[in-house]
């Protein structure tokens, strides 16, 4: 009996009013069922239920993607639009680079940008490379991505050939700067009595070797220099008198001779047309007039293709020498 008791459950069931007390008799095993149902039911619910709310928020997240996917085809069009004109002016950038190149005498920049490869570019890889971005879109991105390797390529040529002009140029400055151009006395005011090379020395009478240019002019004109320098000699002697002798770098060095006096001190700067002496006739000298000479590389050399108003040089003015 006690076992049949352990293998029920009695229900039982008092009504209120007058009616019978009604029993239920419940085996272990169908309660354990029932439990089991409930159990299953309850879990069932909770799978669902989290699979449903999923779903809604993937298919939410997914619609935003697709918003915010749409907004960064838009933007990337709106990058295409400013790298065209971006490409435009680097075009221009390298029309005028070449110019420059020509101005300078440089040879053309030697370097392209980098080649397209089929699925594999400078910046561009597979569909990993443009994650998030609609299939549709990947020609465009990877185009945009190889225009701005191309570009970026470009700026550092650029770059690059601009820096090399502006030390060419800087260096051409510096050097035209140095280099002896005019006359050390205004032409309209001076003329050549004696030219470099071979002549008869006015006081022995002997055929000599003249390294420079008898510049005749009134005495107490003005003498200047004939470019950028720094006074390396002031001083007299009894050849060229008072002289003067400038260092113009690059090798180049100007004697101005038989000065009757200085304007300028010992390791002074100069500029090209500034004011170093007045012509004179101190030292071995016959009348008044600058004895100019040009010496490169320590050998003296004719002074003429270093005087840009020669023709207006050699003609005798229409004024009378006469000292002052």
């Amino acid at each position: 009996m006690n076992s049949m008791r352990k293998k029920h459950l009695t229900l039982m069931v008092i009504p209120h009013n007058e009616d019978r007390v009604r029993e239920f008799g419940l085996s272990w095993a169908l309660i354990w069922g029932a439990c089991a149902i409930l159990i299953f039911c309850f879990a069932a619910l909770i799978y669902y239920g989290v699979g449903y709310y999923v779903r809604l928020n993937r298919e939410a997240k997914f619609a935003t993607l697709e918003a915010e996917n749409r907004a960064l085809v838009e933007q990337m069009k709106m990058v295409d639009a400013n790298l065209l004109q971006l490409r435009q002016r680097m075009n221009d950038l390298l029309s005028r680079d070449r110019q420059l190149r020509q101005m300078a005498n440089l040879q053309p920049v030697n370097g392209e940008a980098p080649k397209a490869v089929a699925g594999n570019g400078p910046g561009v890889g597979g569909p990993a490379a443009v994650r998030g971005v609609a299939p549709a879109s990947y020609p465009m991105v990877q185009r945009v991505s190889l225009d701005l390797d191309h570009l970026l390529h470009e700026v550092d040529l650029v770059k690059g050939s601009f820096e090399e002009v502006a030390s060419k140029l800087d260096k051409d400055i510096d050097l035209r700067n140095h280099t002896p151009s005019i006359s050390p006395v205004r032409p309209s005011e001076a003329w050549v009595s004696s030219w470099f090379g071979s002549r008869r020395d006015p006081f022995t009478g002997e055929v000599e070797m003249h390294a420079g240019l008898d510049i005749c002019s009134q005495i107490g004109t003005k003498v200047v220099a004939t470019a950028d320098g720094v006074v390396a000699e002031r001083r007299e002697d009894a050849y060229f008198g008072r002289h003067i002798v400038l260092n113009h770098k690059y090798g180049l060095e100007t004697l101005y001779g038989h000065l009757q006096r200085f304007e300028v001190e010992p390791g002074q700067k100069v500029k090209r047309g500034q004011v170093i002496g007045y012509v004179g006739r101190t030292g071995r000298a016959t009348a008044p007039h600058v004895h100019y000479g040009v010496k490169q590389g320590g050998r003296w050399i004719n002074p003429m293709p270093y005087i840009l108003e020669r023709e207006e040089l050699v003609s005798r003015p229409s004024f009378a020498l006469r000292d002052r």
